[in-house]
This record gives structure tokens, sequence and C-alpha cells, in this order.
């Protein structure tokens, strides 16, 4: 009696399933209908094949409908995520010839994950070695460094009283610095233990050198041993920094402190500003020019300072979102 393959919809009828797939295919990222499952090599299992054409890389995920972008129609087949490779000048290869990889090599990447790209063979890229906290370090430049729960310094000790905006974006700047180093430095404590604490056998064994050396992927024997920091919330971070630039320093219509205080208190008593801020559409997201510009800095301060940077392995920092 063969055993019934476990559905990863839980749901108890087909309707109901193929009503969440169809759904799926609409409201998902772009996607496209693939070939024949006959057409792909059996050697790999069906999840995790990989479809190289000329110009682009997909990785076939499911068989379900999904949106064929040719007519715009949800049509029977297998789902891709697509990712544009082009043979060009692609962004990508800019990316890692800015960070000393030469094109010989990154025109080999492939997307893993979400976007991110991984030089197919050569790379161990460590994509999320560790999901950033961004928001926090807006905390932390309001509050001197300090969790408004529990009040323990974690940031470091930065003044209270701060006269204008461009000081307050430019201690929340140190404090991302101050946050950002402290997690690298983890990271780079923490991978010389990687191999003792969490072997990895089979995932090594699809590295030719780390086969050929008898060596850990975590040992760091391939050609490019980089790692990627993921700083979350980059867009609460800057509605953050508008609503105290707008409301604090703007319209004088809270204090700085009476904004710590508000956030204490979880907005009691300050709920009519509360909704104000949350009504005002001068957010990221909805191309105006003031919080595009904060994100702007943001990432090109992020960019400046850790892109590239050399690591204790002999890798280099490549920046996530």
């Amino acid at each position: 009696m063969t055993k019934k393959k476990k559905s990863r919809f839980h749901c108890k009828t087909e309707a109901q399933k193929n009503a969440i797939r169809v759904n799926y295919a609409k409201k998902a990222q772009p996607q496209t209908v693939g070939k024949k499952q006959k057409e792909f090599p059996d050697k790999f299992p069906f999840w995790a094949r990989l479809k190289i054409s000329k110009n682009r890389t997909t990785l076939v995920i499911d068989e379900a409908p999904a949106r064929n972008k040719k007519n715009n129609k949800i049509e029977d087949g297998f789902v891709h995520r697509e990712a544009i490779h082009p043979k060009g000048d692609g962004s990508n290869v800019k990316g890692y010839e800015k960070i000393g990889i030469l094109r010989d090599d990154s025109q080999h990447y492939v997307i893993s994950g979400c976007y991110e790209p991984i030089i197919m063979g050569m790379e161990e890229a460590e994509i999320c070695a560790m999901r950033f906290n961004t928001v926090k370090c807006v905390e932390f430049a309001l509050n001197g460094g300090k969790d408004i729960m529990t009040g323990s310094q974690v940031g470091y000790e930065s003044p209270t009283s701060i006269e204008s905006f461009d000081k307050f974006f430019d201690i929340f700047l140190k404090q991302l610095d101050y946050c950002t180093d402290f997690a690298l430095d983890f990271i780079e404590k923490q991978g010389r233990y990687s191999t003792l604490m969490n072997p990895s056998p089979i995932y090594s064994s699809s590295f030719s050198e780390c086969i050929e050396k008898g060596m850990d992927v975590h040992e760091y024997p391939l050609k490019y041993n980089n790692l990627s920091l993921k700083h979350h919330g980059i867009a609460t971070t800057v509605d953050s920094l508008m609503a105290i630039k707008k409301y604090v320093y703007e319209r004088k219509e809270i204090s700085l402190s009476g904004m710590r205080k508000a956030l204490m208190q979880d907005w009691c008593g300050f709920e009519e500003l509360q909704d104000k801020i949350v009504a005002d559409k001068e957010k990221y997201g909805n191309n105006l020019d003031a919080p595009d510009k904060i994100m702007t800095n943001i990432l090109e301060h992020l960019a400046n300072r850790y892109c590239g940077k050399i690591l204790e392995r002999g890798g280099k920092v490549r920046l996530g979102l």
C-alpha cells in the first residue's frame, strides 16, 4: 500500500485546494507557466529543478495554476519564480564587481531564496546570516540607546535632548552602525564554531572544493565565503523617522520627550496623535520626495560602510534588505 502524499495545503476538499492555488497565482509575485515535467532532467527533485535558458534562470516550485504572462490568463502549468539573468551589464554583475568579484565568475550567478544572487558552485553567501531589526535603531536614537520596554542599555549612550531632525538622523545612523558592527562581530565569532556545532556534510558535498579539500562548507574552503546581513523593517524605519521629523521638529505638535512617553505608554493618552500619524500619507512607497530621500540616505550609508567589508573568514559583506 503506497503512502498518500501529504498536501502542503491544509484543506479538506480539492475545491478548497484549487481555490487557494488560483488565488496564489493571481496575487503572488510575477510568475510564468512552465514546461512539461518530462522536459526536465529526472535526477533533480521536481521542486528544485532549475531551467536555465539564454536570458534567465527560473526555479520550478510547484505544479499549479499560474498566470501566463504572454496572454495574462490563469492556466494549468508549473509555477516558476523567474529571475532575470542578463548576459550583458546586469545589476547583479555590477554589484559583484563593486565587492571585487570579476565578471568571469559573477556571470554564473543564480537566484537563491527570494531575490539574492549567489555564484553557483563558488560562493557560500550566508544570505540570512542575521535578520536585523532596523527600526530598533530609531528607538535607540529616541531613548539614548536604551530599550524602551526594559530600560537596558543596548545601543550606544547617546543624548536624549536633540535640537534638530538632522542631528536626530545623525544619531540614528550612529546607532545603526553600532548595532550592525555588533551583529557582524557576533556572526564572525560564531562562525569559528559553525562546523563543530552544525556540520553540514550533505550541503558541503554539493561543492567540488569541499570534496577535493575534505572540508565542511563552514570551514570556508570556497572561492568566495561571503555573508549578507538582512536589514529588516526598512520601510517602517523610514515611516517612523518621518513621523518624528514632521510632528516633533516641523509642526512641533509634540516634544521629543513627549514622543518617548507616548511610546512607553503604547500611545495611551496620545490616541489623537497616533491616529494622525497612522492616517498621514507621507510614508515610504507613495512616491513622495521626503520619505524617498530618507530611504536613499539610509541605503547609501549602509552600502558605503558595509558593502565589500572584509571578513575574518576572507569573504566580504553583502548588504541585504
